[in-house]
């Protein structure tokens, strides 16, 4: 991970954030991203991308049961 950035904002009570997180493969093959997300309770994962080069991907949100039953 080379970047790390988290954008918050609340309206009528409701906070939102956004993280960002960088990272930089220094190998020559394209590789997979796997990433754990913890959240405080109540909390709620909406959605993940990854970009490659100039291109964004939607990434998959998976419960941690079935992410542990894929690996």
């Amino acid at each position: 991970e080379t970047a790390h950035r988290v954008d918050v904002s609340v309206r009528k009570g409701i906070a939102t954030y956004v993280v960002r997180r960088t990272f930089h493969n220094r190998g020559s093959k394209a590789e997979e991203a796997r990433l754990d997300i913890t959240l405080p309770h109540g909390a709620v994962a909406t959605g993940l991308r990854i970009k490659a080069k100039a291109r964004w991907y939607t990434g998959e949100l998976m419960h941690a049961r079935k992410a542990a039953a894929d690996q």
